[in-house]
């Protein structure tokens, strides 16, 4: 989990600077180390970030479909925090406005 924790970390720091593709990878290296331990609130958490960094790729379809499978995760974890912020924050403000530039 702390592999996991610590992948994708540094790949939001790659997102923050500028590089989108290695954040994109980033994340999925990290859902591989987290894969199998259990720890769905940190799996969601980068799914939910897939769908924000695909967002901002232009990746519209992409970003609602990884929007969708963290509203699922946290809502089988009854985290309704969480799948708040990932309906209320994260899809307006990252997917929404790509479809306006389709």
């Amino acid at each position: 989990v702390a592999a996991g924790s610590a992948r994708v970390k540094l790949a939001l720091i790659a997102g923050l600077g500028g590089d989108d593709e290695a954040a994109e990878r980033g994340c999925h290296e990290a859902l591989e180390l987290l894969r199998g331990s259990g720890d769905l609130t940190a799996e969601a958490g980068v799914v939910a970030n897939l769908g924000g960094i695909v967002g901002s790729l232009g990746r519209v379809r992409e970003a609602i479909a990884y929007y969708d499978r963290a509203i699922a995760l946290f809502r089988t974890l009854s985290d309704r925090d969480r799948m708040s912020i990932s309906i209320g924050n994260d899809l307006p403000h990252q997917a929404v406005p790509c479809l306006h530039a389709s």
